[in-house]
C-alpha cells in the first residue's frame, strides 16, 4: 500500500513556468555578462537543476558570493509572483491528505511555495515543504522526507509526482514509483493532469 505522496509545485500543481521564466530573465538582464540566448537555453533545458547551479552555468566567471546574491535576488522577485493552481488541484490535495501523507519539493523558494499553498488553504495538508533556496534539491529533499517519516520503507511506500523527464531518474535512484504529468508514452504511469492521480493510485494500491 502506498502511504506517501511527493509533489512538485511549478508545472505540476500551479501554472507558473512561463511567468517564472519571464521574471528570471528580466532580473538577469541587470547583471554584466548576461547572454539572453544562453539563459533561455539553460532554463528551458535544466528546470530540474537548483537555481544556484543554473546561475553558475549562465555566469561561470562570477564568484560564489556573486552567484548566491543573484540567486537570492531572483527568489525575492519570485516571492511576489502570482500564479494560479491548475483546475481542481486544491480540492485534490485536500482529499488526498485524508488518506496519504503529502510532501512537496520545489525548485522555487520555500517562501514562494508557502505563500501559494496558504492562499489556497492547503499548506497544512503537507507534512513538509522544501524549497531550493536553503537546501539544494532533489536527492537531499527525498532523504529529509524519509527521515521525517520515521519509516525505513518510506521510498517503496511513496509515489513521486512530477512533470519533467529528468525526475524519473531521481525516482529510480531511490526506487520510488514515478507518475509523469505528461503524454509521451515513456513511463508506466503517465497522466495529462495531476487531477487524474487517483486513478493511478488505485492501480498502485
Amino acid at each position: 500500500m502506498k502511504k506517501y505522496l511527493i509533489f512538485d509545485l511549478d508545472g505540476t500543481l500551479i501554472k507558473s513556468v512561463n511567468n517564472v521564466l519571464n521574471v528570471i530573465l528580466g532580473q538577469l538582464s541587470k547583471y554584466s555578462g548576461y547572454d539572453e540566448n544562453l539563459a533561455r537555453y539553460v532554463f528551458t533545458q535544466s528546470w530540474w537543476k537548483p537555481l544556484k547551479a543554473q546561475i553558475k552555468l549562465i555566469f561561470p566567471n562570477k564568484s560564489q558570493k556573486e552567484t548566491e546574491k543573484i540567486t537570492m535576488d531572483i527568489y525575492d522577485k519570485l516571492a511576489n509572483l502570482k500564479s494560479e493552481f491548475f483546475p481542481q488541484v486544491p480540492e485534490l490535495i485536500k482529499s488526498l491528505c485524508k488518506d496519504y501523507k503529502l510532501y512537496l519539493t520545489t525548485w522555487n523558494s520555500i517562501q514562494f511555495a508557502k505563500q501559494h499553498l496558504e492562499e489556497a488553504w492547503i499548506y497544512h495538508c503537507f507534512e513538509k515543504v522544501l524549497g531550493s533556496d536553503r537546501i539544494l534539491k532533489w536527492p537531499e529533499h527525498l532523504q529529509i522526507f524519509k527521515e521525517l517519516s520515521g519509516d525505513e520503507n518510506f521510498f517503496e511506500k511513496a509515489v513521486y509526482i512530477w512533470d519533467w523527464n529528468s525526475d524519473r531518474e531521481f525516482a529510480k535512484m531511490f526506487g520510488i514509483d514515478f507518475v509523469h504529468i505528461w503524454n509521451e508514452g515513456k513511463d508506466k504511469y503517465e497522466i495529462p493532469v495531476v487531477t487524474k492521480l487517483p486513478e493511478v493510485l488505485f492501480l498502485l494500491n
